[in-house]
């Protein structure tokens, strides 16, 4: 499993799940005709939340859909400035794969969250029991720490999730339960870690409803 290390400098930024399949150039969607014109969060997420390749929407403090980007089944790359934007709720899909599962947020997912202005990062998927991941941090959030940590433990925390997976497939030869329990085990980190640095997170099913 494990994250791509985020990109630096002014070239483009990558959100994804795996090292390889990383997309590169930023292919931008016009935002002011046909069905992305005027999308709201929910509704946006709901197109792209069946997509069988990522697509990344980014949303002022308004809720105002401010740009949208295509990527591939893998991953999708945006522009560095929109790292720099205050106050944004940023989501993209997680395609279900050929586990089924679209899974939690990527350790690049992460970095990217920690080192932005955004108050808020967002995966969606459609795989069975599954809907929304969120981090949400605040003016008292300390990003930079639980960014560090992070680094620190992702080598590890990759081991640990080959190792379950591994596991999971050679008993079941299920890559769909596989990739759920393997997963499970980054949920346990994010939900154990992020709050010591102020920083909010949430796993919502399909029972969940907007209006935050």
């Amino acid at each position: 499993m494990g994250g791509r290390g985020a990109g630096s400098g002014n070239g483009p930024q990558s959100s994804g799940r795996h090292r390889r399949g990383d997309q590169r150039s930023v292919h931008p969607i016009d935002i002011s005709k046909g069905k992305w014109r005027g999308l709201s969060l929910e509704k946006g997420e709901s197109i792209i939340r069946k997509r069988t390749r990522e697509v990344l929407l980014a949303y002022d403090e308004n809720g105002k859909l401010q740009a949208a980007y295509q990527g591939n089944k893998q991953s999708v790359a945006f522009p560095a400035d929109l790292m720099t934007k205050k106050g944004w709720t940023v989501t993209h899909g997680h395609p279900k794969g050929d586990a089924n599962f679209g899974g939690t947020f990527s350790f690049a997912d992460v970095h990217n969250f920690n080192r932005s202005q955004w108050s808020e990062h967002r995966a969606t998927a459609s795989g069975k029991g599954e809907m929304n991941y969120i981090l949400r941090a605040n003016a008292k959030s300390n990003k930079k720490g639980f960014d560090q940590r992070l680094s620190r433990d992702e080598k590890r925390l990759e081991r640990r999730y080959n190792a379950v997976y591994e596991r999971v497939y050679n008993k079941t030869g299920n890559h769909h339960v596989a990739r759920q329990r393997a997963t499970g085990l980054l949920q346990g980190y994010y939900k154990r870690v992020a709050p010591q640095y102020g920083i909010e997170f949430v796993s919502r099913k399909k029972d969940y409803r907007y209006g935050r």
